[in-house]
């Protein structure tokens, strides 16, 4: 697709001129998940309950191809896998979906992708444990009072943070962004994708 410009007479509008940016930057080698907040925090998520999944709203500011995505095990408690998922930001398309393998101690989990393109825009990403697993990963949460002031909820609007329930250790198909997961602080899993 050629580039839109002044000179072939056509109305150039800031989508356009995004649209141009998209072109010529390519995709991105890497990005690393990060809340749609000001000032964040590196903290910690204790994957242990395999009904209760972990989900967080994150920005890509250009595409990607996803080969490999990464998280870190900061606590271990009891061996199992973790999985991941990343969503569409209406929560109706699943376009990521893998398994850890089985996680028995601490440090950085790699889990392959098979090349799934990222669109740049908003994604969720989703993280539930299966089994008895007990691990605790890092994350990165909103400092302060976002969730009790209404930022991370507000009325009829999609939850930038929370929980939801879901089948024992299963990831959803889909899910609703409003109705589908209940407000919490905790952020994401801090997921570092690479293509």
């Amino acid at each position: 697709m050629a580039f839109k410009t002044w000179s072939t007479g056509e109305a150039l509008l800031a989508s356009d001129l995004n649209n141009n940016f998209l072109q010529a930057s390519g995709p991105l080698p890497f990005v690393f998940t990060n809340p749609l907040t000001v000032n964040n925090t590196i903290s910690q998520i204790n994957l242990n309950g395999n009904t209760t999944a972990y989900v967080g709203a994150f920005f890509l500011p250009s595409r990607i191809t996803v080969a490999k995505l990464h998280f870190y095990v900061s606590t271990y408690t009891a061996t199992g896998t973790v999985k991941v998922g990343v969503y569409s930001s209406d929560g109706q398309t699943q376009e990521i979906a893998v398994t850890s393998s089985t996680i028995s101690g601490t440090g950085l989990v790699t889990l392959s992708v098979s090349s799934v393109a990222l669109a740049s825009g908003l994604h969720y990403l989703v993280s539930v444990p299966t089994g008895t697993t007990n691990v605790s990963v890092r994350s990165i949460a909103p400092q302060g009072s976002y969730n009790s002031d209404g930022f991370n909820n507000p009325s009829s609007e999609p939850v930038a943070f929370g929980t939801m329930t879901v089948t024992a250790g299963t990831l959803p198909s889909t899910f609703n962004p409003v109705s589908g997961i209940t407000a919490a602080t905790q952020g994401l899993v801090l997921v570092r994708f690479d293509n």
